[in-house]
């Protein structure tokens, strides 16, 4: 047995094709990896003053007679004005980000005052309130825009708490007071968050953190936690993802994980590892779909069998070559991503952990990342094990390379185009179709999959019986073929 599988591996790693797929999926990684790298680093970037000189170009074409031109004359010339005012300092300081955000609304009710209006004295008041707003910026305190807002919205919960104390409400004004109230005081959380850990308003990964945070726990204040009650799916799924965003977000929080980012090193190689990839569906499709059928192709079926190995034994032989083969490009292609992501990211992510929400306990877990990265693989690896089976079966079956690689990829290629369509469906019985059951990863940590009617029991019978099915069958196929004529 174990020289059947040395001469399966010797003649599979003879071929070409492996190494091209080896080598695109490299260039692939790595250029992939170079584009979000890219867009971590250039995101700040603003838009060149090229253009920006050919947008105040475009200005002398306005007819500012007409009341419609001078309107979108106003709305270029302020674009502009905030891109000069936000110019002064580097794209990636809380200054240009300040400006950028919250300049449009000033610059914009100056144009109006001195284009539209022709109020001089209100474009002088403007600009100095504009010009006081500029100088705070300058003198590089960040905080006391963080106080502003805290003070404005300590005064909105003084004044809500007075109206609240009003006894005449109804029991529908009160709820709405209650619910600005608690909204109120999740701004608040949000503005000492940023005091208590220094951080400003910008671009950063853990200002995101603050207002994802913020936008999360409002969502999830108006989100109703009775699960039972949910008849619509998507709004379910929904819910658990404004419920997983508000508790991570928080334990980030709470705990000083502030970069921590989903364009990490950490947190892509454990995204990679719960999706099926494409390289890998590739090679595990080449090799099971034509390990078998090229012997009969080739004419060397007869010389095969001559070997003192039972029809069994020479079959179970390919289809372990082809688990090995399969496992050894799951590493390559892993290894390949860890210094890919490592290289574009940082390497330095790989000792933190991955942060999850499990559902099931509702607390946060912090997960190491191999053990993360094993959980997902293991979760998809029926995906990987039924299409590599079933290209093995298609190549004992009709002995036509062609036939079986093209099956084999138009069934992974159109299998959540197929999912979908059956989704879409009253016939509960399509849902033991294999596509439907063979992804594992929507059921870890508590999660539910996207399909109402599948629960992880009968998806993990499905997908042992699919196996079950191809794989017994290639065997009593391979063992009544018929060779005299091949």
């Amino acid at each position: 047995m174990i020289n059947l599988i040395k001469n399966e591996l010797t003649k599979i790693f003879h071929k070409k094709a492996i190494y091209i797929i080896a080598i695109i999926s490299v260039v692939f990684t790595f250029i992939s990896t170079g584009i979000i790298y890219l867009a971590e680093n250039l995101s700040n970037i603003a838009e060149s003053d090229n253009y920006y000189q050919i947008l105040e170009e475009s200005l002398k074409s306005y007819d500012l007679n007409n009341r419609e031109e001078l309107n979108w004359y106003i709305d270029e010339k302020t674009n502009i004005d905030v891109h000069n005012a936000a110019k002064e300092f580097p794209t990636d300081s809380w200054q240009y980000y300040m400006i950028s955000s919250n300049a449009y609304e000033y610059l914009n009710k100056m144009n109006v005052a001195k284009y539209l209006d022709k109020d001089d004295e209100a474009y002088n008041t403007l600009k100095e309130a504009f010009d006081e707003y500029l100088e705070q910026i300058r003198n590089n305190d960040w905080q006391y825009f963080v106080n502003q807002e805290k003070e404005s919205i300590l005064n909105t919960i003084a004044e809500t708490q007075n109206e609240l104390a009003d006894s005449s409400l109804s029991e529908e004004e009160r709820a709405t007071l209650e619910n600005n109230l608690a909204v109120s005081n999740i701004n608040l959380e949000g503005v000492n968050y940023r005091l208590e850990k220094n951080i400003p308003y910008d671009n950063s990964n853990a200002s995101n953190l603050v207002s994802e945070y913020v936008t999360s726990a409002i969502m999830y204040l108006d989100t109703n936690k009775d699960e039972e009650s949910y008849i619509n799916r998507e709004d379910l799924i929904n819910k658990r993802n404004t419920e997983e965003t508000y508790y991570t977000t928080k334990y980030k929080l709470e705990n000083n994980m502030l970069e921590d980012s989903m364009f990490q090193a950490n947190s892509l190689l454990y995204a990679d590892a719960a999706t099926p990839i494409l390289f890998i569906v590739v090679v595990i499709v080449m090799i099971a779909g034509t390990i078998v059928s090229e012997e009969f192709n080739k004419g060397t079926i007869k010389q095969l069998l001559l070997r003192p190995y039972s029809r069994f034994k020479i079959l179970l032989s390919k289809y372990i070559t082809c688990l090995i083969v399969f496992i050894l490009f799951i590493l390559f292609y892993e290894l390949v991503s860890f210094i890919a992501y490592g290289l574009s990211l940082g390497f330095k992510s790989y000792s933190l952990p991955i942060i999850i929400y499990n559902f099931t306990t509702h607390q946060v877990m912090e997960l190491n990342l191999i053990k993360g990265i094993l959980m997902n693989f293991v979760s998809i690896l029926p995906v990987y094990i039924i299409i590599l089976t079933l290209a093995f079966f298609l190549s004992t079956l009709i002995t036509s390379s062609g036939i079986a690689l093209t099956i084999s990829f138009l069934v992974y290629i159109f299998s959540d185009i197929l999912n979908g369509l059956i989704s879409l469906t009253n016939y509960k019985i399509l849902r033991l179709f294999p596509t439907m059951c063979w992804n594992f990863n929507e059921y870890l940590f508590g999660n539910i999959p996207a399909d109402k009617y599948l629960n992880f029991p009968m998806a993990l019978i499905v997908t042992i019986i699919t196996f079950l099915v191809l794989f017994v069958s290639s065997f009593l196929i391979f063992k009544h073929k018929d060779i005299k004529n091949q």
